[in-house]
């Protein structure tokens, strides 16, 4: 959210990737990002979409829902847009042809009740757009966050919790193809277990996870494919390069 990008930025930003490649998906901005590039450019959300599209957004990130509860969001994210922007933003989007990801961060401050209307609204979306190309849960890493260290959030979800994320997601977005499990936030071994409990998505090779190893997870970076293909063969399992929008290579 820097306070000098305007619209103007963000296309470059676009521009300046596609001279290096045409050919790469650019998977990329939150809503946060469009309502921030809206607001500095005195543009509405909608413009800054329509330009985004134009200069080669491929695909937008459905980052920056954390919880979307209001009263949730005034604790953990209080700086952020809200939950009716948040989804406001997200129809536009796919609306328009561009898809997104949907997220739910889950185990700082919210409650079961929280989480359960955060995954409704997600699934009233779907219904609606079939924009969402798939549930990413992240799992809170508490470690060196000041929510955690000033005793406002818990110490993130418990191992059950994460397995019963993966598993209620799968049955209750029933309108969702694909549940991803970011080995990154759980772990390796607790990963190949959420494979087991309706994960179909092992995440990918991010090479440079800073958000959540600043926060305390480590190994978060790289996952060789190797290790991929070990973990998922295990569980019977067979391994697929995919594009960011799941077509398989």
């Amino acid at each position: 959210m820097h306070p000098d990008f305007t619209i103007d930025t963000y296309c470059d930003l676009i521009k300046w990737v596609h001279e290096v490649g045409l050919h790469i998906h650019l998977h990329a901005f939150s809503p946060d990002e469009i309502s921030h590039a809206a607001s500095k450019s005195n543009l509405s959300s909608t413009e800054v979409l329509v330009r985004l599209k134009a200069a080669g957004l491929g695909s937008l990130q459905g980052t920056a829902a954390e919880i979307l509860v209001d009263s949730v969001r005034k604790v953990i994210c209080p700086h952020k847009l809200d939950t009716a922007e948040w989804v406001r933003i997200i129809k536009e989007a796919h609306t328009m042809g561009i898809p997104s990801t949907a997220t739910i961060m889950y185990g700082s401050y919210e409650t079961a009740k929280d989480r359960v209307e955060h995954l409704g609204i997600l699934r009233t979306i779907q219904d609606e757009t079939h924009g969402f190309t798939e549930l990413v849960p992240l799992s809170y890493i508490h470690t060196n966050t000041l929510l955690y260290k000033k005793g406002i959030a818990r110490a993130g979800a418990t191992g059950r919790e994460d397995i019963l994320m993966i598993a209620v997601s799968r049955l209750f977005l029933d309108n969702f193809n694909n549940i991803q499990v970011p080995w990154g936030k759980l772990g390796l071994k607790m990963s190949q277990m959420s494979l087991l409990a309706g994960g179909n998505d092992l995440a990918g090779t991010m090479f440079s996870d800073d958000i959540s190893a600043n926060a305390g997870a480590s190994d978060a970076d790289y996952l060789d494919p190797v290790v991929m293909e070990r973990l998922v063969s295990d569980i019977g399992r067979t391994l697929q390069e995919r594009t960011t929008l799941y077509k398989l290579i």
